[in-house]
Protein backbone atom coordinates (compact mmCIF):
# COMPACT_ATOMS: atom_id res chain seq x y z
CA UNK A 1 0.00 0.00 0.00
CA UNK A 2 1.49 3.94 -1.20
CA UNK A 3 1.91 5.88 1.79
CA UNK A 4 0.26 9.30 1.33
CA UNK A 5 0.95 12.77 3.05
CA UNK A 6 -0.78 15.67 3.84
CA UNK A 7 -0.34 18.71 2.03
CA UNK A 8 2.14 19.98 5.02
CA UNK A 9 5.14 20.88 3.15
CA UNK A 10 7.45 23.89 4.99
CA UNK A 11 6.46 26.59 2.83
CA UNK A 12 2.81 26.06 4.06
CA UNK A 13 3.69 26.25 8.16
CA UNK A 14 3.90 30.29 8.97
CA UNK A 15 5.07 31.12 12.65
CA UNK A 16 2.30 33.47 14.30
CA UNK A 17 3.66 36.73 14.64
CA UNK A 18 3.49 36.82 18.13
CA UNK A 19 6.25 34.34 19.21
CA UNK A 20 6.77 32.97 21.41
CA UNK A 21 4.14 33.26 23.18
CA UNK A 22 4.77 31.95 26.13
CA UNK A 23 8.00 32.22 28.62
CA UNK A 24 8.97 30.00 31.10
CA UNK A 25 7.86 30.92 34.29
CA UNK A 26 10.98 29.33 36.34
CA UNK A 27 12.92 31.31 33.79
CA UNK A 28 14.69 28.44 32.21
CA UNK A 29 12.30 26.18 30.45
CA UNK A 30 8.78 25.85 29.04
CA UNK A 31 7.98 23.14 26.95
CA UNK A 32 5.83 20.11 25.71
CA UNK A 33 2.63 21.64 24.90
CA UNK A 34 -0.46 19.90 25.56
CA UNK A 35 -3.57 22.15 24.44
CA UNK A 36 -7.27 21.69 25.02
CA UNK A 37 -9.77 24.20 22.55
CA UNK A 38 -12.59 26.14 23.43
CA UNK A 39 -15.45 23.35 23.67
CA UNK A 40 -13.73 20.84 25.09
CA UNK A 41 -14.00 21.53 28.56
CA UNK A 42 -14.85 24.79 28.69
CA UNK A 43 -15.05 28.23 26.37
CA UNK A 44 -11.54 28.68 26.96
CA UNK A 45 -8.29 27.49 25.00
CA UNK A 46 -6.33 25.53 27.95
CA UNK A 47 -2.93 24.59 27.37
CA UNK A 48 -0.55 22.17 30.16
CA UNK A 49 3.38 22.15 29.69
CA UNK A 50 5.96 21.23 31.71
CA UNK A 51 9.78 22.82 32.89
CA UNK A 52 12.36 21.73 35.78
CA UNK A 53 10.15 19.68 37.23
CA UNK A 54 6.87 21.08 37.21
CA UNK A 55 3.93 21.00 35.16
CA UNK A 56 1.91 24.42 34.41
CA UNK A 57 -1.12 24.91 33.39
CA UNK A 58 -2.12 28.17 30.99
CA UNK A 59 -5.81 29.55 29.92
CA UNK A 60 -6.44 31.85 27.07
CA UNK A 61 -9.12 33.72 25.24
CA UNK A 62 -7.58 33.14 21.48
CA UNK A 63 -4.66 30.63 21.66
CA UNK A 64 -2.27 33.51 21.03
CA UNK A 65 -2.01 35.35 24.51
CA UNK A 66 -1.59 32.92 27.40
CA UNK A 67 -2.15 33.45 30.89
CA UNK A 68 -0.46 31.04 33.46
CA UNK A 69 -3.65 29.74 36.14
CA UNK A 70 -1.85 27.23 37.96
CA UNK A 71 2.04 25.24 38.96
CA UNK A 72 1.51 21.74 39.35
CA UNK A 73 4.70 20.21 42.09
CA UNK A 74 2.64 17.88 44.05
CA UNK A 75 2.92 15.20 41.53
CA UNK A 76 5.99 14.40 42.30
CA UNK A 77 9.93 15.72 42.89
CA UNK A 78 10.31 16.26 39.13
CA UNK A 79 6.99 15.47 36.40
CA UNK A 80 6.86 16.72 32.83
CA UNK A 81 6.44 15.63 29.59
CA UNK A 82 3.24 14.97 29.40
CA UNK A 83 0.04 14.00 27.27
CA UNK A 84 -3.72 14.41 27.97
CA UNK A 85 -6.25 11.81 27.13
CA UNK A 86 -10.15 12.69 27.16
CA UNK A 87 -12.35 9.76 27.15
CA UNK A 88 -15.92 9.32 29.06
CA UNK A 89 -15.74 12.67 30.34
CA UNK A 90 -12.71 12.60 31.92
CA UNK A 91 -9.42 13.51 31.65
CA UNK A 92 -6.34 11.23 31.82
CA UNK A 93 -3.12 12.96 32.11
CA UNK A 94 -0.07 11.22 31.50
CA UNK A 95 3.53 12.36 32.68
CA UNK A 96 7.26 11.56 33.20
CA UNK A 97 8.14 11.08 36.60
CA UNK A 98 12.05 11.57 37.36
CA UNK A 99 14.19 10.20 40.46
CA UNK A 100 17.12 12.01 41.94
CA UNK A 101 19.34 10.24 39.55
CA UNK A 102 17.38 11.12 36.10
CA UNK A 103 16.24 7.63 35.50
CA UNK A 104 12.18 8.00 34.57
CA UNK A 105 8.85 6.00 34.45
CA UNK A 106 5.31 6.89 33.16
CA UNK A 107 2.51 7.53 35.16
CA UNK A 108 -0.89 8.96 34.98
CA UNK A 109 -3.48 10.46 36.73
CA UNK A 110 -7.03 11.52 35.78
CA UNK A 111 -9.70 13.96 36.61
CA UNK A 112 -13.20 15.37 35.81
CA UNK A 113 -12.23 19.07 35.85
CA UNK A 114 -8.60 19.92 35.46
CA UNK A 115 -7.83 21.10 39.05
CA UNK A 116 -8.08 18.09 41.46
CA UNK A 117 -6.16 14.89 39.83
CA UNK A 118 -6.79 11.29 41.23
CA UNK A 119 -3.64 9.21 42.57
CA UNK A 120 -0.82 8.06 40.66
CA UNK A 121 -0.78 4.83 38.53
CA UNK A 122 2.72 3.99 37.20
CA UNK A 123 2.16 2.72 33.69
CA UNK A 124 5.67 1.94 32.22
CA UNK A 125 8.84 1.81 33.55
CA UNK A 126 12.17 0.81 31.56
CA UNK A 127 12.72 -2.90 31.46
CA UNK A 128 14.04 -3.87 27.93
CA UNK A 129 17.94 -3.37 27.33
CA UNK A 130 17.48 -0.43 24.65
CA UNK A 131 15.14 0.88 27.12
CA UNK A 132 17.98 1.45 29.49
CA UNK A 133 20.74 2.37 26.62
CA UNK A 134 22.44 5.46 28.09
CA UNK A 135 23.38 7.69 30.94
CA UNK A 136 20.30 7.52 32.12
CA UNK A 137 17.33 4.94 32.28
CA UNK A 138 14.16 6.72 31.12
CA UNK A 139 10.91 5.77 29.70
CA UNK A 140 9.63 9.35 28.70
CA UNK A 141 6.69 11.20 26.30
CA UNK A 142 4.17 9.39 26.37
CA UNK A 143 1.11 9.85 23.58
CA UNK A 144 -1.93 7.68 24.11
CA UNK A 145 -4.27 6.82 21.16
CA UNK A 146 -7.19 4.49 21.24
CA UNK A 147 -7.05 1.56 18.35
CA UNK A 148 -10.14 0.08 17.83
CA UNK A 149 -10.89 -1.19 21.51
CA UNK A 150 -6.90 -1.16 22.42
CA UNK A 151 -5.03 1.20 23.88
CA UNK A 152 -1.98 1.93 22.18
CA UNK A 153 0.60 4.19 24.17
CA UNK A 154 3.65 5.75 22.34
CA UNK A 155 6.75 6.01 24.30
CA UNK A 156 10.80 6.86 23.79
CA UNK A 157 12.95 5.20 25.22
CA UNK A 158 16.97 5.08 25.64
CA UNK A 159 19.02 8.40 25.81
CA UNK A 160 21.73 9.45 24.13
CA UNK A 161 23.73 12.60 25.89
CA UNK A 162 24.41 15.95 23.83
CA UNK A 163 27.47 17.43 25.12
CA UNK A 164 27.05 21.12 23.57
CA UNK A 165 23.55 21.16 26.00
CA UNK A 166 24.54 19.01 28.70
CA UNK A 167 21.26 17.09 28.56
CA UNK A 168 20.03 13.89 27.47
CA UNK A 169 17.70 13.45 24.18
CA UNK A 170 15.56 9.82 23.55
CA UNK A 171 17.03 7.21 21.18
CA UNK A 172 14.48 5.35 20.37
CA UNK A 173 10.52 5.51 19.89
CA UNK A 174 8.61 2.55 20.71
CA UNK A 175 4.53 1.70 21.95
CA UNK A 176 2.71 -0.49 24.62
CA UNK A 177 -0.91 -1.72 24.19
CA UNK A 178 -3.60 -2.83 26.55
CA UNK A 179 -7.24 -3.45 26.92
CA UNK A 180 -7.72 -0.86 29.80
CA UNK A 181 -6.14 3.31 29.72
CA UNK A 182 -3.77 1.75 32.82
CA UNK A 183 -2.74 -1.14 32.16
CA UNK A 184 -1.81 -3.77 32.24
CA UNK A 185 0.64 -2.50 29.34
CA UNK A 186 2.18 -4.97 26.89
CA UNK A 187 5.08 -4.00 25.00
CA UNK A 188 5.83 -4.10 21.29
CA UNK A 189 9.47 -4.75 22.33
CA UNK A 190 11.40 -3.71 20.01
CA UNK A 191 12.00 0.11 18.55
CA UNK A 192 9.49 1.64 15.61
CA UNK A 193 11.89 4.49 15.43
CA UNK A 194 15.20 4.03 15.38
CA UNK A 195 18.22 7.09 14.46
CA UNK A 196 19.32 6.51 11.13
CA UNK A 197 22.71 8.08 9.63
CA UNK A 198 21.20 8.52 6.03
CA UNK A 199 18.02 10.73 7.77
CA UNK A 200 19.88 14.33 8.59
CA UNK A 201 17.31 15.26 10.52
CA UNK A 202 17.17 12.21 13.02
CA UNK A 203 21.08 10.85 12.80
CA UNK A 204 21.56 10.95 16.02
CA UNK A 205 18.37 10.10 18.02
CA UNK A 206 14.94 9.27 17.32
CA UNK A 207 13.67 12.10 19.58
CA UNK A 208 9.37 11.66 20.15
CA UNK A 209 6.17 11.09 18.38
CA UNK A 210 3.33 12.12 18.38
CA UNK A 211 0.42 10.18 16.64
CA UNK A 212 -3.04 11.23 15.36
CA UNK A 213 -5.82 9.31 13.95
CA UNK A 214 -6.88 10.01 10.03
CA UNK A 215 -8.98 7.76 7.47
CA UNK A 216 -6.74 5.56 6.32
CA UNK A 217 -4.01 5.37 8.76
CA UNK A 218 -1.95 7.37 11.52
CA UNK A 219 0.46 10.41 11.16
CA UNK A 220 3.03 11.35 13.10
CA UNK A 221 4.93 14.42 13.97
CA UNK A 222 8.58 13.34 15.03
CA UNK A 223 11.47 15.90 16.69
CA UNK A 224 13.88 14.19 15.51
CA UNK A 225 17.58 14.58 17.39
CA UNK A 226 20.72 15.47 14.75
CA UNK A 227 23.82 16.42 14.65
CA UNK A 228 24.69 19.11 11.50
CA UNK A 229 27.19 19.53 9.53
CA UNK A 230 29.05 21.77 11.98
CA UNK A 231 28.63 19.22 14.54
CA UNK A 232 25.67 20.98 16.55
CA UNK A 233 22.87 19.26 18.73
CA UNK A 234 19.65 20.08 16.84
CA UNK A 235 15.83 18.82 16.54
CA UNK A 236 13.45 19.44 14.06
CA UNK A 237 9.80 18.68 13.36
CA UNK A 238 9.02 16.40 10.96
CA UNK A 239 6.04 15.04 9.45
CA UNK A 240 5.66 11.00 8.63
CA UNK A 241 2.81 8.79 7.99
CA UNK A 242 1.70 5.09 8.52
CA UNK A 243 -0.94 2.41 7.57
CA UNK A 244 -1.09 0.54 11.29
CA UNK A 245 0.72 3.36 13.37
CA UNK A 246 4.09 0.58 13.59
CA UNK A 247 5.94 0.79 10.31
CA UNK A 248 6.49 5.04 9.59
CA UNK A 249 7.35 6.28 6.54
CA UNK A 250 9.16 9.81 6.64
CA UNK A 251 7.16 12.53 4.32
CA UNK A 252 10.31 13.30 1.15
CA UNK A 253 9.86 17.36 2.39
CA UNK A 254 10.93 17.12 5.45
CA UNK A 255 11.69 18.80 7.77
CA UNK A 256 8.65 20.78 8.05
CA UNK A 257 9.50 22.96 11.11
CA UNK A 258 13.25 22.92 11.20
CA UNK A 259 15.51 25.51 13.84
CA UNK A 260 15.52 29.02 11.91
CA UNK A 261 16.72 31.87 14.39
CA UNK A 262 15.94 33.82 17.17
CA UNK A 263 13.78 32.14 19.87
CA UNK A 264 14.14 29.13 18.02
CA UNK A 265 17.94 29.36 16.43
CA UNK A 266 19.14 25.91 18.06
CA UNK A 267 16.63 23.31 18.37
CA UNK A 268 12.86 22.58 17.95
CA UNK A 269 11.24 19.82 20.22
CA UNK A 270 7.62 18.80 21.00
CA UNK A 271 4.80 19.70 19.92
CA UNK A 272 0.83 19.34 20.23
CA UNK A 273 -1.39 19.62 16.85
CA UNK A 274 -4.54 21.31 16.76
CA UNK A 275 -6.66 19.86 13.87
CA UNK A 276 -8.40 21.70 11.50
CA UNK A 277 -10.28 23.50 14.61
CA UNK A 278 -12.49 26.64 12.84
CA UNK A 279 -10.79 25.69 9.60
CA UNK A 280 -7.23 26.40 11.56
CA UNK A 281 -4.28 23.46 11.96
CA UNK A 282 -1.55 24.76 14.06
CA UNK A 283 1.43 23.27 15.55
CA UNK A 284 2.71 24.36 19.40
CA UNK A 285 5.43 23.50 20.17
CA UNK A 286 9.14 24.89 21.91
CA UNK A 287 12.28 25.76 20.92
CA UNK A 288 15.55 26.40 22.36
CA UNK A 289 17.39 29.62 21.72
CA UNK A 290 20.80 28.38 22.04
CA UNK A 291 22.56 25.07 23.22
CA UNK A 292 24.09 24.75 26.94
CA UNK A 293 22.94 28.15 27.98
CA UNK A 294 19.65 28.14 25.99
CA UNK A 295 16.31 29.09 26.83
CA UNK A 296 12.83 27.19 25.51
CA UNK A 297 9.53 28.93 25.36
CA UNK A 298 6.77 27.80 23.28
CA UNK A 299 5.30 29.08 19.94
CA UNK A 300 3.24 27.88 17.36
CA UNK A 301 3.09 27.54 13.68
CA UNK A 302 -0.13 27.93 11.58
CA UNK A 303 -0.78 25.45 8.28
CA UNK A 304 -1.60 28.14 5.51
CA UNK A 305 -3.15 27.98 1.85
CA UNK A 306 -0.77 26.77 -0.88
CA UNK A 307 1.00 29.83 -1.95
CA UNK A 308 1.93 30.01 -5.66
CA UNK A 309 4.61 32.35 -8.04
CA UNK A 310 3.04 34.66 -10.48
CA UNK A 311 4.63 37.19 -12.72
CA UNK A 312 4.64 40.80 -11.41
CA UNK A 313 2.98 44.14 -12.39
CA UNK A 314 2.77 47.63 -12.02
CA UNK A 315 0.24 46.99 -9.38
CA UNK A 316 2.26 44.54 -7.44
CA UNK A 317 4.79 47.51 -6.69
CA UNK A 318 3.46 48.43 -3.54
CA UNK A 319 3.85 44.53 -2.21
CA UNK A 320 7.26 44.10 -3.90
CA UNK A 321 8.99 47.48 -2.37
CA UNK A 322 7.06 46.05 1.70
CA UNK A 323 8.76 42.64 1.28
CA UNK A 324 12.28 44.05 0.15
CA UNK A 325 12.69 46.83 2.02
CA UNK A 326 11.75 44.82 5.34
CA UNK A 327 13.14 41.73 4.60
CA UNK A 328 16.65 43.22 3.62
CA UNK A 329 16.44 45.78 6.79
CA UNK A 330 16.30 42.45 8.96
CA UNK A 331 18.83 40.53 7.18
CA UNK A 332 21.33 43.56 7.11
CA UNK A 333 21.65 45.76 9.31
CA UNK A 334 23.66 43.91 11.40
CA UNK A 335 25.88 43.26 8.74
CA UNK A 336 26.70 46.08 6.32
CA UNK A 337 28.13 49.23 8.90
CA UNK A 338 25.75 51.49 9.57
CA UNK A 339 27.09 54.84 7.74
CA UNK A 340 26.91 52.33 4.29
CA UNK A 341 23.75 51.08 4.79
CA UNK A 342 20.81 52.31 2.63
CA UNK A 343 17.11 52.71 3.95
CA UNK A 344 14.89 51.78 2.33
CA UNK A 345 16.87 49.48 -0.33
CA UNK A 346 14.90 50.68 -3.23
CA UNK A 347 12.83 53.56 -3.96
CA UNK A 348 9.57 53.31 -5.90
CA UNK A 349 10.84 55.01 -8.89
CA UNK A 350 14.26 52.41 -8.82
CA UNK A 351 11.83 49.70 -8.70
CA UNK A 352 9.82 50.33 -11.60
CA UNK A 353 12.57 51.60 -13.43
CA UNK A 354 13.91 47.64 -12.85
CA UNK A 355 11.09 46.65 -14.16
CA UNK A 356 11.46 47.33 -17.37
CA UNK A 357 15.19 46.11 -17.05
CA UNK A 358 14.04 42.55 -15.58
CA UNK A 359 11.05 40.02 -14.93
CA UNK A 360 10.09 39.99 -11.37
CA UNK A 361 7.82 36.93 -9.72
CA UNK A 362 6.06 37.31 -6.60
CA UNK A 363 5.26 34.09 -4.20
CA UNK A 364 1.54 34.89 -2.36
CA UNK A 365 0.12 33.36 0.54
CA UNK A 366 -3.19 34.60 2.07
CA UNK A 367 -3.91 37.01 -0.44
CA UNK A 368 -0.18 38.84 0.23
CA UNK A 369 2.77 38.67 -1.56
CA UNK A 370 5.58 37.21 0.99
CA UNK A 371 8.41 36.68 -1.67
CA UNK A 372 9.90 38.58 -4.85
CA UNK A 373 12.72 37.42 -6.92
CA UNK A 374 13.76 39.17 -10.72
CA UNK A 375 15.72 37.95 -13.99
CA UNK A 376 17.59 39.88 -15.58
CA UNK A 377 18.65 38.60 -18.72
CA UNK A 378 22.10 39.88 -20.16
CA UNK A 379 24.06 39.12 -23.59
CA UNK A 380 25.63 35.70 -24.43
CA UNK A 381 23.07 33.38 -23.64
CA UNK A 382 23.55 34.53 -19.51
CA UNK A 383 20.68 36.11 -16.78
CA UNK A 384 21.45 37.46 -13.30
CA UNK A 385 18.86 36.72 -10.39
CA UNK A 386 18.26 39.55 -8.54
CA UNK A 387 16.14 41.26 -5.51
CA UNK A 388 15.58 37.79 -3.91
CA UNK A 389 13.99 38.02 -0.94
CA UNK A 390 11.42 36.92 1.46
CA UNK A 391 9.41 38.34 4.71
CA UNK A 392 10.97 37.21 7.72
CA UNK A 393 8.02 35.02 8.89
CA UNK A 394 7.96 33.10 5.96
CA UNK A 395 11.24 32.47 5.95
CA UNK A 396 12.95 28.72 6.07
CA UNK A 397 9.46 27.23 4.13
CA UNK A 398 10.94 26.57 1.14
CA UNK A 399 9.75 29.69 -0.45
CA UNK A 400 13.18 31.32 -1.31
CA UNK A 401 13.68 28.08 -3.16
CA UNK A 402 10.48 27.95 -5.00
CA UNK A 403 10.87 31.30 -6.38
CA UNK A 404 15.02 30.57 -7.35
CA UNK A 405 14.07 27.40 -9.08
CA UNK A 406 10.88 29.20 -10.59
CA UNK A 407 13.67 31.78 -12.04
CA UNK A 408 15.87 28.95 -13.05
CA UNK A 409 13.19 27.67 -15.30
CA UNK A 410 12.24 30.49 -16.59
CA UNK A 411 15.83 31.20 -17.87
CA UNK A 412 16.23 27.60 -19.10
CA UNK A 413 12.82 28.60 -21.61
CA UNK A 414 15.25 31.36 -22.90
CA UNK A 415 17.45 28.96 -23.69
CA UNK A 416 20.19 30.69 -21.28
CA UNK A 417 22.74 28.97 -19.94
CA UNK A 418 24.08 30.37 -17.15
CA UNK A 419 22.65 31.95 -13.95
CA UNK A 420 25.06 34.27 -11.88
CA UNK A 421 24.06 36.80 -8.89
CA UNK A 422 26.25 38.73 -5.74
CA UNK A 423 25.76 38.32 -2.16
CA UNK A 424 27.01 40.10 0.32
CA UNK A 425 30.21 38.50 2.08
CA UNK A 426 29.41 38.87 5.54
CA UNK A 427 25.75 37.12 4.84
CA UNK A 428 26.71 33.30 5.19
CA UNK A 429 23.69 32.16 5.60
CA UNK A 430 22.61 33.56 2.13
CA UNK A 431 25.94 31.91 0.46
CA UNK A 432 25.11 28.51 1.83
CA UNK A 433 21.23 29.06 0.76
CA UNK A 434 22.53 29.33 -2.71
CA UNK A 435 25.42 26.47 -2.51
CA UNK A 436 22.75 23.87 -2.02
CA UNK A 437 20.64 25.29 -4.90
CA UNK A 438 23.83 24.62 -7.29
CA UNK A 439 25.83 28.04 -7.16
CA UNK A 440 29.55 28.08 -6.89
CA UNK A 441 31.73 31.04 -5.57
CA UNK A 442 33.43 32.76 -8.57
CA UNK A 443 34.81 35.94 -7.27
CA UNK A 444 34.68 38.81 -5.60
CA UNK A 445 33.69 42.45 -5.98
CA UNK A 446 35.60 45.28 -3.00
CA UNK A 447 33.27 47.39 -1.62
CA UNK A 448 33.37 50.26 1.22
CA UNK A 449 32.13 47.91 3.81
CA UNK A 450 34.24 44.42 2.64
CA UNK A 451 33.52 42.27 0.02
CA UNK A 452 30.93 41.11 -2.15
CA UNK A 453 30.77 37.34 -3.45
CA UNK A 454 29.49 36.46 -7.31
CA UNK A 455 28.18 33.00 -7.49
CA UNK A 456 27.51 31.11 -10.92
CA UNK A 457 25.44 28.59 -11.94
CA UNK A 458 25.64 26.99 -15.37
CA UNK A 459 21.80 25.69 -16.71
CA UNK A 460 21.57 22.26 -18.30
Amino acid sequence: MKITFPDWGPERWVDFPQNPLIEPPNGYVIGDPQVIVPGEHDRYWHMFASGRGAIYRFRSEDGVRWELERTITSFARWAGLVYLHREGGRWHLFYTRADESGCTVICARESNDLENWGDERVVLRPELSWEREGRRVQVRNPCLVKVGDTYRLYYSGGTVWLDDCGYEEPKYVSFAEADEIYGPYRKHGEPIIKPDPKVPYRNFGAGALKVFRREGGFIGLNNGIYRDEEGRSRSAICLMASDDGIKWTDAPFNPIIPPTDGWKRALVYQLDLVLNYQGRTIIYYNARDGWREGKERIGASELVKVGCIEKANLDDIEGILFVINTSNREAYRNVIPKEHFKEPVVSAEELLDDFKRMEFYVYKAEGRIVGVAALQVEGGKIGRVRWVYVLPGYQRKGIGTALVRHLERKAEELKLEKLWLIVVDGAKWAINFYEKLGYSLKGGIERPWGFDVIMEKALT
